[in-house]
């Protein structure tokens, strides 16, 4: 999956969101959610869930291996969404993520983010100090 593009959307009483529509293209039938770090959530395709998961997997020699693996598990996700491209989020990923009315969601190359809007603008207002010097064009 090659996800691009950033859309502002609402979580609405019942918990429900819209996957914007290229992003629905991109996911397939099959995605998963689960909690990812800096408080917002990692949205993959199946493809891209096994790769992480494989990944995960090898690393459980230690303790802190394991209970990594437990935080990244424990709160993932399969939505169904309904035909106009809606999903309910479970209420520990919305308390992870801080999720409140507005959300932005946005591809991350081989992953979608959904941050709440506020902590999404807060840290592009604090990134815009960018040094694209050390990015490989």
């Amino acid at each position: 999956m090659q996800a691009i593009g950033t859309f502002r959307h609402t979580l609405d009483a019942k918990s429900r969101m819209a996957m914007p529509a290229q992003f629905r293209e991109e996911l397939g039938d099959s995605f998963i959610i689960m909690k990812g770090p800096d408080h917002c959530l990692f949205v993959y395709d199946q493809a891209g869930f096994d790769q992480i998961s494989a990944q995960l997997s090898q690393k459980s020699a230690t303790q802190s291996d394991r209970n990594k693996q437990r935080k990244r598990f424990s709160g993932a996700f399969q939505p169904e969404m309904d035909k106009q491209g809606r999903f309910v989020l479970q209420q520990d990923l919305i308390a992870h993520a801080g999720l409140k009315k507005d959300v932005v969601v946005f591809g991350c190359n081989s992953r979608i983010e959904i941050w709440d809007a506020e902590a999404w603008d807060a840290l592009m207002a604090a990134e815009d100090d960018v040094d694209f010097d050390d990015i490989i064009w």
